[in-house]
């Protein structure tokens, strides 16, 4: 009788609580359902639904430790068990197969539900946070599904509605981004471009604006260049960029610098600690590229008008950028400023040629030659001469373009005649074929041109004054001292005309300045032959036989230098030559 009692008060118990579920027939977050009868009907018409049940290998989601962006790989296996989901293989909707409640998903984060199978679903978060530090991390996440998604009809009670949370790195770091290599402009001005853009993960900047250094970082390692200033600036809470701002001075590259360390301090954060990864630390290359350049006014030295071997020409350097070294007025020493460098020949400045380099301006030179080339035949042009600059000439770097060299040419008008002495003898010489050997054999090598002839008239039809027609001198050529290379006149015409510009002796015509004075000319003062005075043709040394002579001392005649008296043949006097081409 007892039992019957019990039984009939679980079964009363049961009935109870279905008429209390028929009042939530119509929810559709329902736990348990039924089918069947209205609680008006009778009981034997109740059919009982039991839900399935929701589990899930994780309710964490960390964010990837591997970025550190505010994005995330973890995902949730959620496994449906006593029941199969209606949408198999789907992404499913918000709204439609589940709600979000709770804490609110991060900014740039939402949820991704898809089901992979009848009783496996994978919840996933897509996207990247807006904001990732630890401070963002939320707890309370909840996602409750809703009784369509379940083949019964009824949604999970157990499972449903989990709560999940969402944690970001709390790792403090600093990423970077863009250069760390700050080259000068191409402008060659001193100012470098680039800029070095810092994220700052898991913390926030202190203070915004312009970073104070020795109070939010310090430099070490170096030294920044003269001029140039390094600029931080916060673009954000957790970002900024690093410029190096004005013109270095000087800008040369051997001013440039190599890791430079910038350090942040513990003040340049909100929570006053430095990263203790290394990023707190970020090395920085300076460069600079100053070079300068020269240009060069021309390439040619011409010998003047004067035709002697000397030449008024010059040429004008200048150099961008940098000024030279030495002061204005500094006449450039070989060896310390600049090298001069022979041509592919072997061949150098023509000797008697003096090189100068000058500094006019505190970026100019000037280039030329003083006192006269020796030989200024055409035969003695030179080209592919060259002069190197060396770097003490340089206030800065050395050009590295090519300019520091400068190849140059040397070119004469035409070819001198040299005059000079070939030696002492009686008028015996041997007429104008030994004559001519006596003045090959006795001729300087430094003035040695393709012809050498005695300077003498020997008959009337072999005079000095017939030379150009016989021989082929020239007609406008100088007339220089053999020894010395100063002018005796300025053309042939003129020397047997006007006379010579001084005494013999003054111009390094004759080895030595002493006796004898006379020399041999067999000439009137026009240069032609004096037949009554050649001592035979100049075979003969009979003291019966004269000879006309000049004087190296006398040029008052003004031709007393060719033709001031006569002496017997027997006498020692000096000959004369001419070499020319």
């Amino acid at each position: 009788m007892n039992n019957i009692r019990t039984y009939t008060n679980i079964l009363w118990v049961i009935i109870l609580a279905l008429q209390i579920g028929c009042s939530y027939e119509n929810n559709p977050w329902q736990g348990a359902s039924y089918t069947g009868p209205k609680k008006t009907d009778t009981k034997d018409d109740f059919t009982l639904v039991v839900p399935g049940t929701l589990s899930y290998n994780l309710q964490t989601f960390l964010e990837n430790s591997a970025t550190n962006n505010g994005s995330f790989t973890d995902t949730v296996l959620m496994t449906l068990e006593d029941d199969i989901f209606t949408k198999s293989n789907q992404t499913l909707i918000e709204g439609l197969d589940y709600e979000v409640s709770g804490s609110p998903i991060p900014a740039g984060l939402s949820l991704e539900i898809v089901t992979t199978s009848e009783t496996q679903a994978v919840i996933a978060l897509v996207g990247q946070a807006t904001s990732h530090q630890a401070s963002d991390s939320v707890n309370g996440v909840r996602i409750l599904f809703t009784k369509d998604l379940f083949d019964k009809g009824v949604a999970p009670s157990e499972g449903n509605g989990e709560i999940f949370s969402i944690g970001f790195e709390a790792t403090l770091t600093i990423v970077y981004s863009g250069t760390t290599n700050f080259i000068e402009k191409p402008a060659n001005n001193g100012q470098v471009q680039g800029a070095l853009h810092l994220a700052l993960l898991a913390d926030t900047f202190a203070n915004q604006g312009v970073l104070v250094e020795n109070t939010d970082y310090v430099i070490s390692a170096g030294t920044v260049p003269s001029g140039l200033h390094i600029t931080l600036v916060t673009a954000s809470i957790n970002t900024a960029a690093l410029a190096i701002t004005g013109q270095a001075s000087p800008n040369n590259a051997a001013d440039s610098v190599n890791g430079l360390e910038i350090t942040f301090l513990p003040a340049a954060f909100t929570g006053n600690a430095i990263p203790t990864d290394g990023s707190q630390s970020k090395q920085l290359d300076i460069t600079l590229i100053n070079n300068p350049s020269l240009s060069y006014s021309g390439d040619l030295f011409e010998e003047n008008a004067a035709n002697v071997g000397g030449i008024d020409d010059f040429v004008e350097v200048s150099i961008t950028l940098d000024p030279f070294a030495p002061a204005t007025g500094t006449i450039l020493s070989q060896g310390t400023h600049y090298q001069v460098v022979s041509n592919s020949m072997g061949d150098s400045i023509p000797n008697g040629l003096n090189l100068k380099i000058v500094v006019t301006a505190m970026d100019k030179l000037k280039i030329y030659f003083d006192d006269q080339a020796y030989l200024n035949q055409l035969a003695n042009n030179v080209s592919g001469l060259g002069i190197t600059f060396l770097p003490a000439l340089f206030s800065g770097a050395v050009p590295n373009d090519g300019t520091a060299q400068l190849t140059y040419d040397i070119t004469f008008t035409d070819n001198p005649i040299f005059l000079y002495e070939a030696g002492i003898h009686d008028g015996s010489i041997g007429g104008r074929e030994d004559a001519d050997i006596f003045c090959e054999n006795n001729t300087p090598p430094s003035i040695a041109r393709n012809k050498i002839k005695a300077f003498i008239s020997i008959a009337i039809e072999d005079a000095i004054a017939d030379m150009p027609a016989l021989h082929g001198v020239p007609l406008t050529s100088p007339i220089l001292g053999g020894f010395s290379g100063q002018v005796v006149a300025n053309t042939w015409p003129d020397m047997l005309s006007t006379g010579v510009l001084s005494k013999l002796s003054n111009l390094g015509v004759v080895q030595s300045a002493t006796s004898p004075w006379q020399w041999y000319s067999g000439s009137n003062v026009d240069g032609t032959v004096d037949l009554n005075n050649t001592c035979d043709g100049f075979t003969s040394n009979q003291i019966t036989d004269t000879g006309s002579v000049g004087r190296i001392d006398l040029n008052t005649n003004p031709n007393d230098w060719i033709a001031d008296a006569s002496l017997s043949c027997n006498t020692q006097a000096r000959y004369l030559c001419i070499t020319f081409d």
